[in-house]
């Protein structure tokens, strides 16, 4: 069992690395992430490995979404594992997941668990609101119509 200390060191190590990855800062995550990163994301086909993965991950976020920011709504953590729950926002200005550009402004919540050891990150499981991104852009109807 991680001590308070242990703990509170784990969700800065998570919130440094939402702050980074959604400040595009990637010269940070090769400190925050370790080099046998795994992340896993049920918006992704396979898995995202290692540093240059997510990386290469958000780069692609970044440029089908323009202007974004993140908000970490809450942070919860326990042993080795932080979960945040957290808010994106941006401007659908290019392809994203396959998706023409619609420039519409769109918000995204999020889940994340973070496995922290020795003060880097070695897994996540990401769970992205899709649907709501969706039906953001037009691709499917609003809840209700």
């Amino acid at each position: 069992m991680a001590d308070t200390k242990t703990i509170e060191m784990n969700k800065d190590v998570a919130r440094k690395s939402l702050e980074a990855l959604w400040g595009q800062d990637y010269d940070t995550i090769d400190d925050l992430c370790a080099p046998e990163y795994v992340g896993h994301d049920v918006t992704v086909e396979g898995d995202i490995m290692g540093p240059a993965g997510v990386k290469e991950y958000f780069k692609a976020i970044h440029s089908g979404l323009s202007d974004t920011s993140y908000t970490i709504d809450d942070i919860i953590a326990e042993g080795d594992r932080v979960v945040t729950r957290g808010t994106s926002q941006g401007t659908h200005s290019g392809e994203l997941n396959g998706i023409p550009a619609t420039n519409k402004r769109v918000t995204i919540s999020d889940a994340v668990e973070f496995r922290i050891k020795d003060g880097k990150v070695v897994e996540t499981w990401a769970i992205p609101d899709g649907l709501s991104l969706m039906q953001q852009v037009g691709m499917l109807p609003e809840q209700g119509s």
